[in-house]
């Protein structure tokens, strides 16, 4: 588990992809073959217009995502994650990017993740479209969990007036949330 924060507010107006006005960037070194969970989340993310961020792991995106049409975007917390699979051993770098629509982006507190697991210990699953699959979304990893387990359930939009979340194993509910007449 490798955590690299700032505890700073920053201002940023590149309209490129570019890196966090305090490079929000980390080399670690992999003893052998892994795979690699990484988390970026900001405290709060206030824009004039549009702003986008990005995750790198050795130059390459491995996740982004946007605050969308949020215009004037009034300090909301914004998290999202990405996976590298069956990365080899040796040194490698991740990086926390960002790039304006126009005007400034305001983030405060911004924190990078990085979570090494077995190359054969990271399962995902994920879905596109406006459709829900019948029945939700479910991932059979086809193992018990023998000692912990990390479950993240990333919705990127939700647009219905109200609807309602959980997260469940083997029909124990574990996290649930909801929504109330907004969108997220």
């Amino acid at each position: 588990l490798l955590i690299l924060a700032w505890t700073v507010d920053e201002t940023g107006t590149s309209t490129e992809w570019s890196s966090l006005p305090t490079p929000l960037q980390r080399s670690f070194m992999l003893q052998s073959d892994a795979s690699v969970l990484l988390i970026a989340d900001f405290s709060s993310v206030q824009t004039d217009a549009s702003a986008a961020f990005r995750i790198l792991l050795d130059n390459s995106v491995r996740a982004t995502t946007n605050t969308s049409t949020a215009y004037s975007m009034d300090d909301r917390a914004l998290s999202f994650h990405g996976v590298s699979r069956g990365l080899g051993a040796g040194a490698h770098t991740a990086e926390v990017q960002y790039k304006a629509q126009w005007g400034s982006v305001q983030i405060a507190q911004p924190r990078l993740t990085l979570i090494e697991v077995g190359p054969d210990k990271l399962a995902t699953r994920a879905w596109g479209g406006d459709e829900w699959p019948s029945g939700g979304m479910e991932l059979a990893s086809g193992r018990q969990p023998t000692s912990s387990m990390l479950v993240l359930a990333d919705l990127a939009v939700q647009t219905n007036a109200t609807a309602d979340f959980r997260i469940s194993i083997n029909d124990e509910e574990l996290a649930s949330t909801g929504t109330a007449a907004a969108a997220v």
